[in-house]
């Protein structure tokens, strides 16, 4: 299984729905759906389509009210982590931070890694603790284990190349893999 994939869960209240992209939906390998407390449900998947995560962005404003999170896997070139609420039509991005592929103490390979991607996809990153905090209280989580994550992801990129790996935010959301 390569890791240029993308995984992805959507939150959505009663009375709400949510469909996939059909350009996600059509090449999507796993998913899962689950009813939460409140009623609540959600919708988790696995598919090959990571460039396609920005499609997700207005199917939860569809949706009605809403909580996403992706993790995107572009392979060597990085990997996206993105959570983002949604309500009355109007999408809030919440925690978003794009690993590169290079040390980030390591200027000349982060010049060569953005070199590659012809823009620093950082620039649009929302990080840091308090923005970890926000992202675990939309899903109604203990803010420790999502700062702990935060704090410790500089290291993310060592992990480029194993699914799941590259996105430590993921378990601190108390999030299943879609994926075995």
């Amino acid at each position: 299984m390569g890791t240029h994939a993308l995984a992805y869960v959507v939150d959505i209240e009663p009375g709400s729905t949510f469909a996939a992209p059909a350009t996600i939906a059509a090449v999507t390998r796993y998913l899962y759906d689950e009813h939460l407390a409140g009623g609540w449900s959600r919708h988790a998947a696995y598919a090959d389509a990571p460039d396609d995560w920005d499609l997700l962005l207005p199917a939860v404003a569809d949706a009605g009210r809403a909580r996403l999170v992706v993790a995107a896997d572009f392979d060597e070139y990085g990997a996206l982590w993105l959570v983002a609420s949604a309500d009355g039509g109007v999408v809030r991005e919440v925690h978003r931070r794009y690993v590169l592929n290079a040390d980030p103490t390591d200027t000349a390979a982060v010049t060569a890694a953005i070199d590659e991607l012809g823009e620093d996809p950082r620039a649009e990153d929302i990080a840091g603790p308090d923005a970890a905090g926000e992202a675990a209280v939309l899903f109604g989580q203990p803010t420790g284990p999502m700062v702990q994550a935060e704090a410790g992801s500089a290291s993310a990129y060592q992990r480029i190349g194993t699914v799941a790996a590259p996105f430590p935010w993921w378990e601190a959301l108390g999030l299943r893999w879609p994926a075995p």
